[in-house]
């Protein structure tokens, strides 16, 4: 059957809608998947819109519309390997599938992991549209607010063609990887992305001493920062907005520098944004006057490194395996975390495993490597161990 026109995808925003995609899953053994969400605008992400394709159909479905359990009967697609599913930079799709709905994926193929394998110089999905479909793809909506509704029907394509292109994209990659044998290793990576379990992040109270500027002010106006860091993530969570949108770095960094405390004095300040003085004109001027009053932060001590990552003892087997890293990566012209992650090495020199049998039971460990360094580690290994 032909593919679809992209003009000619479904809108679901109704339950009763939900049955056509349904019905389009259990007719496929492939399907092409990504997400729209406001996490450009938000404080807290939310998935605004899922965009799925099959080689019939291409369904935009509105999750804003429908209740969240209505996507319950999405998983058994998703969670099925035998059904691939194909998605282009998938580590925030996948977070927010789990974060937002429960919903795991099992069976993904992720271009961006493909264009790695292939050493392709640009990776993006404009990129990859325009080498293997001959599409120009519109950068307009890049940072759009997902959550506005009506969607534009412009923004709707946009939105469509992403997963849409995906569909043309596999099987020239899928060709590709199988000529210079690098298949298997996208799969079995892939895989490896899709068992990222969602952590909620928690606020830190200390978090404002990460930004640029901060180390550059006095005790007194620390303290005002420090005051309005914390009122910015409290309104911030109110209204949902992303920080840079309520009170971005540098308004922030001016008004610590002056400490206003009228209305004449604070917009004096060349370098803050005048619409959000304005708009929070009197909750800031409170916000400096208790600053003033409070007393300076103190810098939090630096954390000490993870126990994870400190090896002392076997720290020759670290090194030797990050040098080896190193030599086989351009040997085999791939880059140094696909040959193997730091924390890949970290485990194998934490447990020191004398056994391929030992090596596959450290976590993240996929068959590929096993197969081609497995015997390399071990001799690595077993020879600083010795020493």
């Amino acid at each position: 059957m032909d593919q679809p026109a992209l003009s000619d995808f479904i809108w679901i925003d109704q339950e009763e809608k939900l049955s056509l995609l349904w019905d389009a899953l259990s007719q496929n053994d492939v399907l092409a998947l990504d997400t729209e969400s406001n996490s450009f605008h938000g404080y807290v992400s939310q998935i605004c819109l899922l965009q799925v394709a099959t080689p019939t159909q291409v369904m935009l479905i509105d999750t804003l519309a429908l209740p969240k359990e209505s996507l319950m009967p999405f998983a058994r697609f998703l969670e099925d390997p035998k059904i691939t599913k194909i998605m282009h930079g998938s580590d925030n799709d996948i977070i927010g599938l789990q974060r937002d709905f429960s919903l795991h994926v099992n069976g993904l193929f992720d271009t961006v992991l493909a264009a790695r394998y292939l050493n392709l110089p640009k990776r993006g999905l404009d990129h990859l549209l325009q080498k293997y479909c001959g599409v120009k793809a519109s950068k307009q909506y890049q940072r759009f607010n997902w959550k506005r509704r009506p969607l534009p029907s412009d923004a709707l394509r946009y939105a469509a063609g992403d997963a849409f292109y995906l569909l043309d994209v596999y099987p020239q990659m899928m060709q590709q990887l199988e000529e210079v044998g690098r298949l298997e290793h996208v799969f079995q990576d892939s895989t490896l992305l899709a068992e990222r379990e969602y952590e909620e992040k928690q606020f830190d109270p200390d978090g404002f001493w990460r930004i640029k500027g901060v180390k550059e002010l006095n005790p007194k106006q620390l303290s005002v920062f420090q005051a309005l860091y914390l009122w910015r993530h409290e309104v911030c969570l109110d209204l949902n907005m992303a920080a840079f949108l309520v009170l971005d770095d540098r308004t922030m960094l001016g008004l610590a520098r002056e400490r206003p405390t009228n209305p004449q004095e604070l917009f004096r300040i060349r370098s803050a944004n005048r619409s959000q003085l304005r708009r929070y004109c009197q909750e800031l001027i409170e916000e400096i006057e208790e600053g003033i009053q409070n007393r300076p932060p103190r810098r939090p001590l630096a954390n000490r490194k993870n126990s994870e990552t400190q090896i002392p003892a076997k720290e020759r087997v670290f090194d030797a395996l990050r040098q080896w890293r190193q030599t086989t990566a351009i040997r085999d012209d791939l880059a140094i975390d696909l040959v193997a992650t730091k924390q890949m090495l970290l485990n194998l020199a934490r447990h020191c495993p004398t056994t391929l049998e030992g090596i596959t039971q450290l976590p993240g460990m996929t068959p590929w490597r096993i197969e081609h360094y497995g015997n390399d580690w071990l001799a690595i290994i077993q020879q600083n161990i010795r020493q």
